[in-house]
C-alpha cells in the first residue's frame, strides 16, 4: 500500500508468538490462521512497537490490545452460543472468529507511546479506525463480510454493519472496553450515554 503499511511474513518466530498469543486462532482452517496471522505481523511490524506484547488496546488504558482481543474472542463466542441457544440465531462460525480476533488490527498504527503516555499516531487523524484495518485485511484477501465489519465496527463509525456477526462483535467490544476503563477507574461507556 505505500504510506500507512507494507504487507510483512514476519520470522518464524514472530510468527509462531502470534499463534501462540492469539486465543481461539486454532479454531480455525490453516490457511485462514496463516492469513490473520500475517495481518498481526503486518499491523505490528509497521508500528512503532518492538513487541506485540506491549501495544495498548486504548488510548486512554494500559489494558494491552493482545489481553483485549482474547477477551473480546472470549466473549464473543460466549454471547453467539446463548444467542443460538436462547433465540435459534444463525452465526457463520468462521466469520465470525475472524471478525473477533481481526476487529482492532489496526490498533498498532493507531497508537503510539510517548513518555509513559499512549497517544494517537498522526496516521490515526488522517483515517478512522477500522478502515486502515480494513484495507489490510483487502490486501491480504479477507471475506467482503469480515473486510466491511472491521472497517465499521468502531462506536464513532458514521454505519454499521447489520449481519449478526457484527451485533455480538460490538456488545463483546464493549464489554471489554467496559472493563479496561474500570480497571483504570475511569467512568465505563455504559454510563457516559444517554437514551
Amino acid at each position: 500500500m505505500g504510506a500507512f503499511y507494507t504487507l510483512q511474513e514476519g520470522t518464524s518466530e514472530e510468527r509462531a508468538h502470534i499463534r501462540n498469543v492469539l486465543w481461539g486462532l486454532d479454531r480455525l482452517p490453516w490457511a485462514i490462521q496463516e492469513n490473520i496471522i500475517t495481518a498481526w505481523i503486518t499491523s505490528w511490524k509497521c508500528s512503532c512497537f518492538k513487541t506485540i506484547d506491549e501495544v495498548p488496546g486504548f488510548s486512554f488504558s494500559e489494558y494491552k490490545l493482545i489481553e483485549h482481543v482474547n477477551d473480546v474472542v472470549h466473549f464473543g463466542i460466549v454471547l453467539a452460543e446463548r444467542s443460538i441457544n436462547r433465540w435459534n440465531t444463525h452465526v457463520n462460525w468462521e466469520e465470525l472468529i475472524q471478525i473477533l480476533i481481526l476487529h482492532d488490527i489496526d490498533k498498532p498504527l493507531l497508537l503510539a507511546k510517548e513518555e509513559n503516555e499512549v497517544i494517537k499516531t498522526e496516521i490515526a487523524s488522517q483515517i478512522q479506525h477500522g478502515v486502515l484495518g480494513a484495507l489490510i485485511l483487502n490486501e491480504i484477501g479477507f471475506s467482503d463480510k469480515v473486510i466491511t465489519t472491521v472497517a465499521t465496527h468502531a462506536t464513532n463509525s458514521p454505519f454499521h454493519g447489520s449481519n449478526t456477526e457484527a451485533y455480538i462483535l460490538h456488545y463483546a467490544d464493549l464489554f471489554s472496553a467496559d472493563h479496561a476503563l474500570r480497571i483504570d477507574e475511569k467512568t465505563p461507556f455504559y454510563q457516559r450515554m444517554s437514551l
